[in-house]
């Protein structure tokens, strides 16, 4: 007799358009598969900055730099993980990795998968650190829809290029 494997339990912590409210949201809250789970910081500080003449959030992997990051964590199926794969450009434009995040709701910490900026300009650590995206940072955000027909490049990612 054969069984069927069952799924296995994927969270993934989003710090900025993937969030409530926000304008890629529609990614995860569309879904059946992607569940709320609550609000949550990283365990570790890293940077979190808004770069770009797209205002994008980035949470640079600079892990010891910048702030304890607020976010949500949500549970994920396989299939919704390769569609926020697409969506954030993994493999080759941000890295995914498993971090510990801290819910609001507990004490415990849990690992959760996070999509970081490996191969960044050092400039980006300049950029003011947050330790949360908010609806004011979020205002300045350029959608896709909004952007200019020029081929984005890594190259750049800061204001002022």
């Amino acid at each position: 007799m054969s069984t069927c494997p069952l799924p296995r339990k994927l969270h993934v912590f989003v710090y900025g358009t993937l969030k409530r409210g926000f304008y890629n949201h529609y990614v995860m809250g569309d879904r059946e598969d992607a569940k709320f789970v609550g609000v949550a910081r990283t365990v570790d500080r890293f940077p979190l900055v808004v770069g770009s003449k797209y205002n994008i959030p980035y949470l640079l992997h600079a892990k010891g730099k910048g702030h304890q990051v607020e976010g949500e964590v949500y549970q994920i199926s396989e299939e919704c993980l390769g569609v926020l794969d697409k969506l954030e450009g993994y493999p080759g434009y941000y890295n995914r990795i498993a971090i510990p995040v801290t819910l609001r709701s507990m004490t415990d910490t849990m690992s959760c998968l996070v999509y970081v900026l490996d191969n960044f300009r050092e400039r980006l650590l300049e950029l003011e650190h947050l330790s949360a995206y908010t609806e004011t940072h979020h205002q300045l955000y350029v959608t896709p829809n909004q952007r200019s027909s020029d081929n984005f490049k890594l190259e750049s990612i800061y204001p002022g290029e």
